[in-house]
């Protein structure tokens, strides 16, 4: 099994009300005591995410599949190999559920839409990934479920070389008696970087640090035909396999199928967050849409009356949805001086930036927090993002406007390192310090974090600052409310239609 490889995935968009989680996520039926006897795959549950991907019926590589219309494989799979033109969605089709590549009554699913990772260069095959879109839903079964994502972008190869983890292989690829009609199956190591970049000089260009990898074994290797296909590890807590990589480059040219060189995989980690965008929207965002703004956007001003007449902001509010706004508990009580009247937020009309208020039909609260639910619906701003699950960030940014400071002014921002350590998600009310804090704000200010890759900054809501709505004191010490403690709560209570696949993977 060797040659290079590209990333691509199949994908589709639709409405629904809700999503299922589907509990099947990357099981086996060689899931407990499964020990790879041999090269040869003869059981299609062994490994039932690997498609088989083909241009006008002739096979041209693998891929995995990631969700129910999903399939991600390698970009250079979707490119003419001579041209190197990109060829268009019409030329592809999908096999699921097959060992092998003649089976007849396979059931076959056509691509909508190759959705092919920005900077991709067709030369280097850096950034080799893509998305193909099917034009249908693939029915999950024993033979035919999706595999999950690696999502711990923290356990870099070298930890896994000093684990002396293997990941399995599976493909269609030459051996060494030529094209094989029958899946096959290769366990490699995975190899440090300048151990590979020694053997394999020729990866210079494309073996980067966290974007790509390699691995090996002295008797097995990849070949030309399992481009795209997937390495995978069997993950102890999810009792499930995961994605790692993708193959991208095999057996350098001039060398047999035979020798055991490295072979270069694209590290799906680095591009997890483009691929939820684009295919998994309900893991990118807690609320499942993937249309999210920047964090200067989404933040609101909360507008209350004072004594009846005058009106003043005392707390920040986020938009998490078209329709709700979330915010501190304590920011939507009502005394006898003041009681909220709207939400504030920036509208930009003519190069102009201009107060819109949006009027509130209900308010709801659960022990510190509260939501907002609009009469209209914003439309000039998108929503921010939500975290699904605990994501770690060596930084994050409390995004303001101070005491005094005139509505819609740019709020202010303040850095905040070490606070989305590896143990907050444990907590429910995070604590931190700034050196730097010389602000009085007013109530609720949100914290976000981020991660940036070719295709832009993701950007996600962590936490709101939890102090009294009559403002936050200058003493730099820092509590924050942490959200995901919360996430059934708001997303029960906004409940909005989603976009994206209506099945999700268990979450932890």
């Amino acid at each position: 099994m060797a040659k290079v490889i590209v990333f691509c995935i199949l994908i589709f968009k639709f409405l629904l009300a809700d999503t299922t989680v589907y509990n099947e996520w990357g099981k086996s039926s060689g899931t407990v005591g499964f020990i790879i006897g041999g090269d040869v795959v003869a059981k299609p549950d062994l490994y039932p995410w690997h498609v088989a991907i083909f241009i006008s019926e002739v096979y041209q590589g693998g891929g995995s599949l990631i969700s129910e219309r999903h399939v991600l494989t390698a970009t250079h799979v979707t490119v003419d190999p001579v041209f190197l033109k990109r060829l268009s969605p019409e030329h592809f089709s999908v096999k699921a559920g097959i060992v092998k590549l003649d089976v007849s009554k396979a059931k076959e699913y056509h691509v909508e839409k190759i959705i092919r990772y920005p900077g991709y260069n067709e030369e280097t095959l850096l950034h080799d990934m893509c998305l193909l879109r099917l034009k249908t839903f693939v029915e999950f079964g024993p033979t035919v479920r999706p595999v999950f994502l690696w999502d711990n972008p923290h356990t870099d190869i070298s930890s896994l070389v000093d684990k002396k983890l293997k990941g399995i292989v599976v493909g269609w690829g030459l051996t060494e008696t030529g094209r094989t009609n029958q899946l096959r199956s290769a366990s490699l190591d995975f190899v440090k970087q300048a151990e590979c970049l020694k053997n394999v000089p020729n990866y210079g260009k494309t073996l980067v640090k966290d974007q790509s990898f390699c691995a090996n074994d002295k008797s097995q290797t990849v070949c030309r035909g399992d481009s795209g296909s997937g390495l995978f590890l069997f993950n102890e807590k999810k009792q499930a396999y995961v994605l790692r990589g993708l193959v991208s480059q095999g057996v350098p040219s001039g060398h047999s199928c035979k020798q055991a060189k490295e072979a270069l995989f694209t590290d799906v980690v680095y591009y997890l967050k483009w691929i939820e965008k684009e295919a998994l929207p309900g893991m990118y965002n807690l609320l499942g849409f993937s249309a999210c703004t920047t964090k200067d956007a989404g933040v609101v001003s909360l507008r209350y009356s004072f004594r009846k007449k005058l009106m003043i902001g005392d707390c920040h509010g986020v938009l998490v949805s078209k329709n709700h706004v979330l915010t501190l508990a304590s920011c939507v009580e009502n005394t006898r001086y003041r009681k909220l009247d709207s939400v504030s937020m920036k509208n930009k009309t003519n190069d102009r930036v201009r107060n819109k208020h949006y009027t509130f039909k209900s308010i709801q609260t659960h022990q510190e927090l509260a939501i907002i639910s609009l009469h209209n619906q914003v439309t000039d701003i998108e929503p921010v993002c939500l975290p699904s699950r605990p994501e770690r960030s060596d930084s994050a940014q409390l995004v303001f406007w101070k005491k005094g400071m005139r509505f819609p002014n740019a709020p202010l921002q303040l850095q905040i390192d070490g606070v989305m350590n590896q143990n907050w998600a444990q907590k429910k009310i995070i604590d931190s310090k700034s050196a730097n804090d010389s602000f009085h704000r007013i109530g609720a200010s949100p914290l976000f974090y981020s991660f940036r890759d070719e295709s832009g900054e993701h950007v996600f809501l962590g936490g709101i600052e939890h102090c009294p709505e009559l403002g936050c004191s200058t003493n730099n010490e820092l509590r924050f409310i942490n959200l995901l403690h919360y996430r059934s709560w708001i997303k029960s209570t906004v409940n909005i239609d989603i976009d994206g696949d209506p099945m999700i993977p268990p979450m932890d």
